[in-house]
This record gives structure tokens, C-alpha cells and sequence, in this order.
């Protein structure tokens, strides 16, 4: 067949029948094809928005494992069709297409607010529902747990208790169509005790971490967990090229053992985007975790590092490269539960305003919370903040 890419692909006999979908995957960042008759994926150059695919864009599509040379003119009509041409098959037998690539119209964004829930190994399963029931009438979509790795990193594996507790929760959160994330929780000081350059035995700790992300995540294997963040707040500092190698080692090994998205939660003022960490983790995240306090009715205050600015960089470095951005931490101290609901709402709102895509409220414990100044609930009632986590549509 002759090669021409200036005009229309016509639809010769010899072509079949296929449909090719375009769908948008922005947690990963990228846009891919499928057809309705083989596993045909491809990765449309890594575009992040349907603006960036329009004139002319260059693919190269892996066809049971024999890569065609074809160059695809994509013309964004506003429609549900965009018009193909031809470069060059190198067999009649490779391809089938109508000459039409189908997608469906992009979804309006959403903001996806929930919360974190922390020491639930002593709910009951009534318990458990009562608290699951609870967020399915706020209209949670999501629900993070958290693992405490702060203590059980040493012993290289998870608590059996917390585990057993956590796919209980996983099931009844299923049932009402919530998906459930997974918190391995270091602390702050975690990292400086025993994780930083000059902790004693830094290199012995940071191996039996990295047995210890192995070990969590392999123990939820056949549980439908939707994405793992594997590493909480590392230090308020900046870090050294061998403690960043460790964050891309602790990366690399939950991606070893996951096909699930993995990301690390870092301070919203001591991160890659701030300059305290290598960019190269955010790169190899696949969405964006940042925990922050800051309060946008006082935006000039930086509040644990966090800055307006600082916001604004990493909603811009996520927006650049197609990535999801999650605030994984953000809440107020129960100590005035109207000022608690005040900041919350406040805060979601601002989120909704800048496309933030999810929001984690910091924190529900309804078991032993009295004592978690930023709690949410008050036993299996919650406080007045929890009602102000609303999605955006």
C-alpha cells in the first residue's frame, strides 16, 4: 500500500471492522488506545490533555508484538470521531480499523474529599458497618487506612491483627461501593531516628523497610486496594542523593510487588516541588501525596513549611504533568468544633476551586480517639467537620 498521510484512510475490502477507544487515565497521567478485537495499548506519547493531541500527533502502535509504523492525524472536532490517515502497515493482515478512533467525551472533574481512618483493629464488625453506613451517606467514594509502619517497620512485616481488621473493612467498604487506600505510616521523626544518613545503622533500618513495604503489600494480595502510598512526611529538610536513592528504592519495591498506583506522602513544605527532595520521586510516583495545615482564610501564614506559594507550585507541577494530586493530610484541632468545621470547609472549598483532585481529612478514630486532637469523630459520632466533606459534583 502506498504511503500517503496527507489524505483520509478510505476503507478498502480488505479492512474489517474495529473500533479504537481513547480513554484519559489521569491518575497515570497519560492517554491510551484500545481496540474492541486484540490488547492494543499504546501510550499517546505521554499527551497529559485532549488540547495537547490536537493537529498532528505522531504514534507508533504495538500490534501483537510487531510494531506498525503509522502516522495518525488527529483533528479534535468536538465530536466523538476524529478522522484518520495512513502512513504505511507493513501487512495487510496486521490492522483492521474503519479508519475511525471513538472516544468518549472527558468526564467533568470532580474533587474527591474523604478521610483517613486510623486504630480501627478494635472495631467490631457492627462497629465497622456503623462506620462504613456513616460514610456512604456522606457520599465517600474513597476511604484511606492507615497502617502504623512508625512501629512495625523493625519487625519487617505488618501487625496480623491490623491486616485481618483491614481487609474486613476493605469488604464492607466494597459492598457500598468505596475503594480503600493504603497508608504505610512513618512519622517524621521514623525517618530521622533511623532512616537519615547519620542515624545509627541507617543502612540496616532502611533495608528491613524495604522487606517491610514487601511484606504489607503482599499481605493484601487479592484485595482490592487502589492505590498504596508507601512512605509518610520523610524529614523537614533537605535531603542528601542517598536518602533520596532510599525513597526511589522504597518506591521501586512497592512497584515491584503492585500493579497498583504507588505514591509517598511528603509535608507540603519539604517536598520535591519545594526543592528539599529529588524530583525524580515525583516523577516515578504516579500521582502526587502532600500533606499541609495551611489555612487559605490566612494565606500569607505558612503553617509546617506550607505556604500559598508553595501550594500554587505543586497544583501547577501536577497540572504540567498530568499527575493526580492528593492532599493526604489536612484537618484542624477538635479543640472548637465549630472553627474544626469552619477550616475544613474552607478548605474544601478552596480545593474544589483549584482542581484538587483528592482531599483527606485528618483524621477519624472512633475507637480510643478522645486523646487525637485532630479527630473527626466523637466515638461513632461525627463531628460537625466530617459533614463538610463534600465531593465538587
Amino acid at each position: 500500500m502506498e504511503n500517503n498521510t496527507n489524505s483520509c484512510l478510505h476503507q478498502p475490502p480488505l479492512f474489517h471492522s474495529m473500533i479504537l477507544l481513547i480513554f484519559n487515565s489521569r491518575l497515570l497521567g497519560k492517554y491510551y488506545l484500545y481496540t474492541s478485537s486484540t490488547h492494543m495499548k499504546q501510550d499517546l506519547l505521554n499527551r497529559t490533555t485532549p488540547d495537547e493531541c490536537d493537529g498532528a500527533c505522531d504514534l507508533r502502535l504495538n500490534y501483537s508484538s510487531k510494531v506498525l509504523a503509522i502516522a495518525l492525524t488527529l483533528v479534535t472536532l468536538g465530536l466523538s470521531t476524529i478522522p484518520v490517515s495512513l502512513s504505511s502497515i507493513s501487512s495487510k493482515n496486521d490492522i483492521h480499523t474503519t479508519g475511525l478512533i471513538t472516544y468518549p467525551p472527558e468526564q467533568e472533574f470532580s474533587t474527591v474529599s474523604s478521610t483517613e481512618l486510623i486504630n480501627y483493629v478494635g472495631m467490631t464488625t457492627s462497629e465497622v458497618n456503623t462506620f462504613i453506613t456513616i460514610c456512604e451517606n456522606q457520599g465517600f467514594t474513597e476511604l484511606t487506612l492507615r497502617l502504623n509502619a512508625f512501629s512495625e517497620w523493625s519487625n519487617e512485616q505488618p501487625s496480623s491483627n491490623y491486616v485481618a481488621k483491614a481487609k474486613e473493612i476493605i469488604t464492607a467498604a466494597n459492598v457500598k461501593n468505596i475503594d480503600v487506600n493504603i497508608d504505610l505510616h512513618t512519622w517524621y521523626t521514623t525517618w530521622d531516628d533511623y532512616f537519615r544518613d547519620s542515624a545509627p545503622n541507617a543502612a540496616g533500618n532502611r533495608n528491613k523497610y524495604l522487606n517491610y513495604v514487601q511484606a504489607s503489600i503482599n499481605a493484601f494480595n487479592g484485595f482490592p486496594v487502589k492505590a498504596w502510598m508507601v512512605m509518610n512526611e520523610p524529614q523537614a529538610r533537605t535531603a542528601t542523593t542517598s536518602e533520596n536513592n532510599f525513597i526511589l528504592d522504597v518506591i521501586n519495591t512497592a512497584n515491584s510487588m503492585t500493579s497498583q498506583p504507588v505514591s509517598v506522602r511528603f509535608m507540603g513544605g519539604y517536598s520535591p516541588t519545594t526543592g528539599h527532595y529529588s524530583s525524580a520521586i515525583d516523577e516515578a510516583c504516579d500521582f502526587i501525596c502532600r500533606n499541609t495545615y495551611w489555612d487559605p482564610r490566612d494565606p500569607s501564614e505558612s503553617v509546617y513549611g506550607t505556604t500559598e506559594a508553595k501550594m500554587n507550585d505543586v497544583i501547577a507541577y501536577a497540572e504540567s504533568v498530568g499527575k493526580e494530586l492528593w492532599i493526604t493530610e489536612f484537618g484542624k484541632s477538635k479543640t472548637n468544633l465549630n472553627e474544626q468545621r469552619d477550616y475544613v470547609a474552607v478548605f474544601v472549598e478552596y480545593s474544589i476551586e483549584k482542581e484538587i483532585d483528592r482531599l483527606f481529612c485528618w483524621v477519624s478514630q472512633p475507637e480510643g480517639g478522645e486523646s487525637e486532637s485532630y479527630n473527626i469523630f466523637t466515638r461513632y459520632t461525627p463531628n460537625p467537620a466530617f459533614y463538610e466533606l463534600v465531593n465538587s459534583v
